[in-house]
């Protein structure tokens, strides 16, 4: 089955502050951290099932060289990401996001 990957506002809204953050630091690394974010999302979408569920029905990847995790959840032919985050943050900034669709 193919999926079609879709990103909620907040997690764009992560990304754009973590690309921020990380040119910030390193000029290039906020290129690299969305290059990681891209891969990761990849081999969600090539298989979003391998991913282990962590709350309710949100599965969790870790993205490789960086402490950040995306969160996401399948809806049909659907992966919404909701949220991208530090591993570090307090769990309930995503599980706040999770709502009905």
């Amino acid at each position: 089955m193919n999926y079609i990957l879709s990103l909620r506002k907040e997690a764009k809204s992560d990304l754009k502050e973590t690309f921020q953050w990380y040119e910030s630091e390193s000029y290039g690394l906020g290129e690299k951290f969305i290059i990681a974010f891209e891969t990761s999302a990849g081999f969600i979408i090539q298989n979003p099932l391998m991913y282990p569920i962590v709350y309710k029905d949100i599965r969790r990847t870790l993205i490789r060289n960086f402490p950040y995790a995306i969160f996401y959840r399948i809806r049909e032919t659907k992966v919404i990401v909701i949220a991208c985050l530090h591993t570090s943050r307090d769990p309930e900034i995503w599980q706040s996001r999770v709502v009905k669709n």
